[in-house]
């Protein structure tokens, strides 16, 4: 993680699968990084998250998923490699990402979304 790297305050941990399923039912877009403890491309990834969680406040929620201590999620949606990011739409998984990816290929999904909100 670069030495700068400052956290967000609207990036979301989350904690339990009904805290999830809450922030899901509000049906703004979601983006969900599901992440591991020892994971090396998960540290890579979160500042590109914290970057995304501060520029689409109260457009698109920005969470993580540690799936050491909400494993029932990563089993729900299937998870099998970290990272993985979700993004949902309207309560509904609309695109799986595998990998570390830049910012651009997630703002451009996102940006689609909360357009299509407008």
């Amino acid at each position: 993680m670069p030495a700068n790297f400052k956290p967000s305050s609207h990036f979301v941990e989350v904690q339990t699968v009904e805290q999830f399923e809450a922030m899901l039912a509000v049906g703004r877009p979601m983006l969900v990084d599901f992440h591991g403890e020892r994971c090396g491309p998960c540290e890579q990834l979160r500042p590109t998250l914290h970057e995304l969680a501060d520029r689409y406040v109260n457009r698109v929620t920005v969470a993580g998923v540690d799936v050491g201590k909400v494993r029932d999620l990563a089993v729900q949606y299937q998870v099998r490699s970290l990272p993985a990011v979700l993004i949902f739409a309207n309560g509904k998984l609309s695109e799986r990402i595998g990998g570390v990816k830049p910012a651009e290929l997630y703002a451009s999904i996102l940006d689609k979304l909360t357009a299509q909100e407008k």
